[in-house]
């Protein structure tokens, strides 16, 4: 299930596709990936004027994906590369896939720019979780330690303190939780 506020309204989406990004809204991405459904995981080959031509490599198939950093492109790129993926068979098999899929679509600080200064003039992927929700598992991780965490002692009871976690370069994962 999707929440997304548009104009003021709350609007209540499934997300048959279970990739998210922060804009535009659902619909809008869901049926952008119509433009995509000539892609494939497979090498691809042609015959033009009697001669065979082979894909340059592994990947030929899916030449046309997006590659910037926008959110469209992160959608339509997690979307098909979890699609094209082998299956997973195990917890960890599936929270390895998340991350190297995550991996795809990081933005180092720097590359993605506004004209200014200051902490605004930048955006860039700060942190990296993965929910595995039939496990009931967190993980996550910082844009300043590549390290995946698994959050085991969170407790969201009424009135515990809340510790924030990044900020830090260094931060220790047993001591905020």
């Amino acid at each position: 299930m999707v929440v997304e506020f548009i104009d003021g309204e709350m609007k209540i989406y499934d997300n048959p596709n279970a990739v998210l990004t922060n804009a535009p809204e659902l619909p809008w991405h869901l049926e952008n990936l119509r433009n995509y459904v000539n892609l494939s995981a497979y090498m691809k080959e042609a015959e033009i004027n009697g001669i065979t031509y082979k894909g340059m490599g592994f990947g030929s198939g899916y030449v046309g994906i997006p590659g910037d950093g926008t959110p469209p492109s992160r959608f339509v790129r997690i979307t098909l590369l979890r699609e094209f993926s082998n299956p997973v068979e195990t917890e960890e098999e599936g929270v390895m896939l998340a991350l190297h899929l995550l991996n795809t679509v990081d933005i180092p600080a720097g590359v993605s720019k506004r004209e200014g200064s200051g902490p605004a003039a930048f955006e860039n992927t700060q942190w990296v979780t993965i929910k595995d929700n039939k496990n009931l598992k967190l993980y996550f991780r910082s844009y300043d330690c590549s390290s995946l965490f698994r959050c085991r002692k969170v407790d969201f009871s009424n009135g515990t303190e809340c510790k924030p976690i990044i900020g830090d370069k260094e931060f220790s994962v047993t001591d905020a939780y």
